[in-house]
């Protein structure tokens, strides 16, 4: 759960210094976002929770700036300074198609983190979120989501979702962590995506949790020349991290997945998909790792 909230506040924080998407603060700052598949929705209370926090900081910041001297500007400055550097979503939304598990766990959770929460609110407010029961992002209104969540779920169930609903609900951003992270379900997912160059892909994180790898994505609406939005593979941010321990958690599933290739590919009428060869020849032509080409010599195209 740590690495996709990370990943959504670290893409809210870009939104407030502008980047190569060329649109406005205004319109890429995430206002609202939808968890979808929410199950016991602790993901979606996790960034209410900082939410509401940030949301205190900033009515303390500004109470600060009032009661501080029009005249002591070294006060007003080091106030200012000590303010939160970007904005999480205002309103989360939960939904799933399982009421008991919404009755069980997320709505329990929620009430006893709002009367926890209470004596030290500054206004008589609870979390920001709400949750829904439904089919995908079905019980969402139009223009509701600014961004939505696609985690603990398989890519057929993420690219049915993402096939009808996510131009209605008006969602600029898609966070994305499948359940398995094969090269080859994580290709079919991101060229769902970026096929149209209506998508562009914005940054990954990479985790290894209970003997598997999970691999977070976050893509954006784009909105310069359709040239410019090439395809990127999966891995396009880990192999470029600026982290030593990111590049060396990818270059570990890198070798994982070369082994568990190599394997598939010495049995018997062995036929590798189209998914899987396109990912052994960006594995193969990467310049950052040489070591990868010679794990992967068995392959030739």
């Amino acid at each position: 759960m740590k690495p996709m909230i990370d990943i959504v506040l670290t893409s809210c924080a870009e939104s407030e210094v502008g980047d190569t998407a060329k649109q406005s603060d205004s319109d890429r700052r995430i206002s609202s976002l939808a968890d979808v598949g929410c199950d016991h929705g602790m993901l979606g209370i996790s960034l209410a929770t900082t939410s509401w926090v940030t949301q205190q900081q900033y009515i303390k910041l500004d109470e600060d700036k009032e009661n501080t001297s029009h005249n002591d500007n070294n006060n007003r400055s080091k106030s200012i300074s000590n303010g939160i550097s970007f904005f999480p979503p205002t309103r989360i939304f939960g939904t799933d198609l399982s009421s008991m598990a919404l009755e069980n766990g997320g709505l329990v959770s929620l009430k006893k983190i709002n009367e926890a929460m209470m004596p030290l609110s500054r206004f008589d407010n609870d979390l920001p979120i709400v949750f829904h029961v439904g089919d995908g992002l079905k019980p969402l209104q139009k223009g509701e989501a600014d961004a939505i969540i696609l985690a603990g779920m398989g890519i057929m169930t993420m690219m049915d979702i993402l096939k009808d609903d996510v131009d209605r609900v008006h969602a600029k951003r898609i966070f994305v962590q499948p359940t398995n992270s094969r090269p080859q379900h994580l290709i079919m997912l991101y060229e769902k995506l970026q096929q149209s160059s209506e998508w562009m892909l914005r940054d990954e994180t990479i985790s290894y949790l209970g003997g598997r790898w999970y691999i977070n994505a976050y893509f954006e609406r784009y909105s310069g020349d359709a040239d410019e939005n090439s395809f990127r593979f999966p891995g396009h941010f880990l192999i470029h991290s600026d982290t030593e321990e990111a590049i060396d958690a990818y270059n570990s599933y890198v070798k994982h997945h070369l082994r568990w290739l190599k394997e598939d590919f010495e049995r018997p009428k062995c036929v590798l998909e189209d998914e899987d060869k396109r990912w052994l020849e960006y594995i193969q032509s990467a310049e950052e790792n040489a070591q990868w080409k010679v794990l992967s010599s068995w392959y030739s195209q």
